[in-house]
């Protein structure tokens, strides 16, 4: 009798909504979802995606992590089960994982969950496969990085003017042809100096009328006379 009370009184939650809207909500998350407990022992888990899986659930449920992962993952996660055991919430941890296909990145974020008093604490960790932005971000990273090595060898650079400050930023291209170095004032008067002398009122006059007062593209030929 009292496995049939508690097989109804499991289905009874099972059919309430909020139950139901819960695992809408879960089953519409991309992450793969653990729990685990302070040593990294994994208890439960959830793939909507199972090729994201490093080793088969077999291989790692009620295992710790330390026994399944390569160590720079295992880091991360103890890690992240440290902070989030003394701040209740940690994110931002990254890490790669080799699979036959190729290097995956993941971002890890762990919660503590709330348990009964005395009840051995345990954690929910969402994983997010990142890779795309990854790659992403390093091919832009590689691109910058050939731009500032052409413009190097080519004696060009570019800038960022913010109109309403008047403040700007430069390319290291752009600082080798003024001869300027990091701690050199970027703003109207920091290039105001730089101008020939001869340039100068014409130029700041230009500057304000055309580009600040009229929002038009700087379009002028300039001499400069270097620090």
């Amino acid at each position: 009798a009292r496995v049939a009370e508690l097989e109804e009184h499991l289905a009874r939650l099972t059919s309430e909504p909020a139950y139901q809207n819960l695992q809408a909500t879960l089953d519409a998350l991309p992450d793969l979802l653990f729990e685990m407990d302070a040593e990294g022992t994994i208890h439960d888990f959830r793939a909507p995606r199972p090729d994201l899986l490093f080793v088969r659930p077999e291989a790692f449920l009620g295992k710790p992590v330390r026994d399944v992962l390569p160590p720079e993952a295992c880091a991360a996660i103890e890690r992240s089960l440290e902070l989030a055991g003394r701040n209740r919430l940690h994110r931002g941890e990254v890490y790669p994982l080799d699979f036959p296909s190729g290097r995956s990145w993941f971002e890890l974020s762990m919660a503590a969950k709330t348990v009964q008093p005395g009840v051995p604490p345990r954690f929910i960790a969402l994983v997010r496969d990142i890779t795309a932005r990854r790659r992403a971000e390093e091919l832009q990273q590689e691109s910058e990085h050939w731009l500032r090595e052409s413009q190097l060898a080519s004696g060009v650079g570019n800038y960022v003017l913010d109109v309403t400050t008047g403040e700007w930023i430069s390319s290291p291209g752009l600082d080798a042809l003024f001869g300027i170095g990091p701690t050199y004032r970027r703003n109207i008067d920091g290039w105001a100096q730089l101008l020939h002398p001869d340039h100068r009122q014409a130029m700041v006059d230009y500057l304000h009328r055309e580009v600040l007062g009229k929002r038009l593209p700087f379009d002028r030929e300039y001499a400069i006379k270097r620090p």
